[in-house]
């Protein structure tokens, strides 16, 4: 399906079907037979009219002769009653999707989006391309309504058009059933002809002009996809999140930004619309030709003796109808086969394989929490590089003691956390708990041993003690003493909503808007509250000014109190406090001990960094 985002290939009529059948299927599970409610209701709408039609011919047919009044009567009511019964079951269908929650279709076309995304593997959520992918997807969908969107009014509006082709064709069948004359318009040959070219020749006009539009399309998707992203992400993250405010004002960025944004827009305004009026003009002066020459052709005919009045009447609007919907259903078929490449490229982002998370081993509960973990001879390249991110590690963590893992940036620290929590697998080696491989437990029971505070964690626009203890329904006391350990009391105290007080105000206006040190706070707060056995602190305290630094360490030992701890830090002053210290360097542990031990080896690796930090405090080498 890359191939389509490519723009190398196009898509085939028997892959669009396949798509589009694929697309119905989705938005059947999504909301289960809101697609087929819809399809009734276009299919009523074009029918009443129809209706309406036949019976008014009846009803004139019927005072240009017999003028029975009773027939009259009864085809007026019959032409009323079914217009008011339709509008009504229409008006039902309607009550009916909207309880159903057909105006929540798009929300729930993002949660199936983002439900994939939480349990896709993770290297596929890593992956750039990836990422992109869902962000081209993201910008068709809501610029122009492409993909799963476009399905919810394109496949009805083309079942409505079908209904609509047979019953006018269904109408047009009386032009047949009397005796045909001589003369050029009297010949039923040549009304046939006439029919089919008024259906033909606009038909065929409209399927230029509307592989003319795809051709178009598909080249500006594909030379403006990173305009549309940028546009997309300039969007969202500098104008409705103003995380960017500052920036734009002190280094003049919003010309880049406007620049995104007005040439897609421009395009949309200009471009495209110039060519769908083109599109419309050109195929609606072809079908205006033909209609004519078909009017004039049932007027000679009626002149002939062939029609009575009404059914002049019923012919001409049917004429109207058939040669309408057989434009509208080459329009839709056009639609859909443009669409196909979008679908395509949502199904791509959707079968992306989910994480292998296998295992059905239980783990066995312990209130001291002493579990044995161990890398074994552990390597691992990161999915699409040849250069190994961890070499040879073979690491083993002491039960209820403080790890310190410590060396430069892109030593492989990270990356053994993530291996750690199954996020990846090792390329080589194996990781152990109480011996066994870790992957030969249940998953949800391995990942509740651990307690992760990461370097880029991430908090909600939810209230504060939903950001904590991540969940709605939470224990409040235990939330509150979890804040407090870490320090973040004061502020808490300060909050007029407590923990009910919304981080920043994108979900309420009378949100807070806290500072990089007190969400990391929050952070920490949530590691303490979720009291796993084992816990992992990548760079916890990276945000906090020295004295808030020191406050958290001075009370690690309440935070933590005698869980099994992996901390990672830059800072090596703030290692100190730890029974152990893992130097890495280039995916390696080249050096292990305890800081005095560490330092004391002056041509180590430990020494070098503790010399480079401690420079800038003391002024002198240690």
């Amino acid at each position: 399906m890359k191939r389509f985002r490519d723009g190398t290939e196009k898509v085939t009529i028997k892959e669009a079907i396949s798509y589009t059948l694929r697309g119905i299927k989705i938005e059947n599970s999504l909301l289960p037979g809101d697609i087929f409610l819809n399809c009734v209701t276009n299919a009523m709408w074009v029918i009443s009219p129809l209706l309406s039609l036949f019976f008014s011919s009846l009803v004139i047919s019927e005072l240009a002769g017999g003028r029975d009044v009773n027939r009259i009567i009864t085809y007026v009511v019959i032409a009323v009653g079914q217009v008011f019964l339709f509008n009504l079951i229409t008006r039902i269908i309607e009550h009916v999707r909207i309880k159903r929650g057909c105006y929540t279709l798009w929300e729930r076309r993002e949660i199936l989006f983002c439900k994939h995304f939480c349990n896709m593997d993770y290297a596929n959520a890593e992956d750039a391309d990836v990422n992109g992918l869902r962000a081209d997807i993201a910008s068709k969908s809501q610029s122009s309504g492409m993909g799963l969107h476009r399905l919810s009014w394109n496949v009805p509006t083309l079942v409505g058009n079908v209904i609509m082709f047979i019953s006018a064709a269904v109408l047009l069948s009386g032009m047949f059933f009397v005796p045909s004359g001589n003369t050029f318009a009297t010949s039923n040959t040549v009304l046939i002809l006439l029919l089919v070219c008024s259906v033909a020749v606009p038909s065929l006009v409209s399927v230029l002009m509307a592989k003319h539009i795809l051709r178009i399309m598909q080249n500006f998707y594909n030379k403006r996809a990173r305009d549309n992203r940028l546009s997309q992400y300039y969007d969202w993250t500098f104008v409705l999140k103003n995380e960017g405010g500052l920036d734009i004002r002190i280094y003049n960025m919003h010309n880049p930004i406007l620049r995104a944004v007005k040439t897609m827009q421009s395009w949309f305004r200009h471009g495209y619309g110039e060519i769908e009026c083109v599109n419309r003009g050109v195929s609606n002066a072809v079908s205006a030709i033909f209609m004519v020459l078909a009017y004039l052709v049932i007027g000679l005919r009626a002149l002939e003796g062939m029609y009575d009045i009404g059914e002049v009447t019923r012919f001409v609007g049917a004429v109207t109808s058939f040669s309408s919907a057989m434009a509208s259903i080459i329009i839709q078929v056009s639609l859909m086969r443009e669409n196909a490449p979008y679908l395509a490229m949502a199904y791509e982002y959707l079968d992306l394989p989910k994480a292998n998370l296998i295992g059905d081993k239980s783990i066995e509960t312990r209130a001291n929490g002493n579990y044995a973990i161990e890398f074994h001879n552990v390597s691992f390249m990161y999915p699409g590089s040849d250069k190994y991110a961890l070499k040879n590690i073979s690491l083993k963590f002491t039960p209820n003691q403080r790890l310190a893992i410590v060396g430069m940036n892109g030593s492989g620290k990270t990356t053994m956390i993530k291996l750690l929590c199954r996020l990846y697998d090792p390329t080589e080696g194996r990781i152990t708990l109480d011996g066994i491989d870790i992957n030969k437990y249940k998953y949800e029971e391995y990942i509740s041993l651990f307690s992760v505070v990461f370097q880029d964690f991430a908090y909600s626009a939810l209230m504060l003690g939903q950001n904590v203890a991540i969940s709605a329904d939470y224990d409040r006391k235990m939330v509150t003493e979890a804040l407090k350990k870490v320090g973040f009391d004061d502020r808490l105290a300060k909050l007029p909503n407590g923990l009910n007080t919304y981080l920043n105000k994108d979900a309420d206006k009378n949100g807070e808007f806290f500072s990089g040190g007190e969400v990391q706070k929050i952070a920490l707060a949530r590691a303490v509250y979720k009291n796993a056995p084992i816990v992992i602190l990548d760079e916890p305290t990276a945000a906090l000014d020295p004295i808030a630094e020191f406050e958290v360490y001075s009370k690690f030992n309440d935070i933590i109190d005698n869980k099994t701890t992996m901390f990672i830090s830059h800072r090596l002053s703030s290692c100190r406090f730890c029974h152990d210290i893992a130097v890495f360097h280039g995916g390696e542990v080249i050096q292990r001990g305890s800081h005095d031990n560490l330092i004391s080896d002056k041509g180590g690796k430990y020494f070098e960094l503790w010399n480079a930090q401690a420079q800038h405090y003391a002024g002198s080498e240690v």
